[in-house]
């Protein structure tokens, strides 16, 4: 049986419906700085984009989406070498 993952609790650190939320505002600056550069609706690296992922996380196929970003993030993966690196604090 394959072992059901809280993707709430991991993934809402990305997405919230929650405007005013400042963790929420550094996440959209993560992500803007270190990622939609290159995934956003002129170029798709990967055929991914981040631009237009939904954040309802009850919705099996985003959630998965969003924990391959988390995933890649934190084998530093992503961004690549050849990018501006996020530092520690900023993936934690």
């Amino acid at each position: 049986m394959k072992k059901k993952v809280p993707w709430v609790s991991i993934l809402c650190g990305f997405a919230s419906l929650c405007a005013a939320d400042p963790a929420l505002e550094a996440h959209r600056s993560f992500l803007k700085t270190h990622c939609v550069r290159c995934h956003d609706s002129e170029k798709q690296k990967g055929k991914f984009r981040l631009d237009n992922l939904g954040t309802d996380f009850t919705n099996p196929q985003i959630a998965e989406k969003w924990s391959e970003v988390r995933f890649r993030i934190n084998a530093g993966e992503m961004p690549p070498e050849d990018e501006m690196q996020p530092t520690a604090s900023e993936i934690g």
